[in-house]
């Protein structure tokens, strides 16, 4: 039987199908090695048999080094969510209708708090205050948690975070993103 190259390079080259196998690394390998198979066909179609038998040991030896190189990448592994993890000066910049402002806050592995909030209107009236406190930590599932802040005067307010990564953290509630800064 008699394949049309064409058509099944056509077929090989649809942005649907390199779209479809992008998303895993088996899809990647696959269409790396279908790729491949039709470049080194195209080309050495009319190579002696020696010269074949090469170009496709080189082909797969490559392909198989690929293949083994996606699979034992590093995986990222999940942070940690506890007190050494929330430990730190966190800074936050923040817009609410007419005022923005920001905080500096430090997180002692203890479970205490302290640091300033910043307010400011967009007539460039504001305030600085210091803020001090206690903080628990509750995780939820998988790289979701809450902090408890009771503050000095008794008010209490909960929060909702996803980690993003070592440093920010965004804040499901107010939709901001918290930044680890140096001390």
């Amino acid at each position: 039987m008699i394949l049309n190259k064409e058509l099944n390079m056509e077929h090989l080259f649809n942005a649907e199908v390199i779209k479809a196998a992008a998303t895993s690394q088996l899809g990647v390998l696959s269409l790396m090695s279908l790729i491949l198979g039709a470049v080194a066909l195209t080309f050495f179609q009319k190579a002696a048999t020696p010269v074949r038998i090469v170009v496709f040991m080189l082909l797969f030896g490559g392909v198989a080094g690929f293949g083994y190189a996606m699979m034992n990448q590093n995986q990222k592994k999940p942070l940690k969510i506890d007190a050494e993890f929330v430990a730190g000066r966190w800074r936050v910049d923040q817009k609410v209708g007419d005022r923005e402002g920001g905080s500096f806050i430090d997180y002692n592995s203890d479970g205490s708090f302290s640091g300033t909030q910043e307010e400011f209107t967009i007539e460039g009236q504001g305030f600085r205050k210091a803020v001090n406190g206690k903080w628990e930590l509750r995780e939820l599932s998988g790289d979701e948690f809450e902090m408890i802040l009771t503050f000095e005067d008794g008010l209490r307010h909960t929060m909702r975070f996803r980690v993003l990564d070592r440093d920010h953290v965004h804040n499901l509630n107010e939709n901001y993103v918290s930044v680890r800064v140096p001390k």
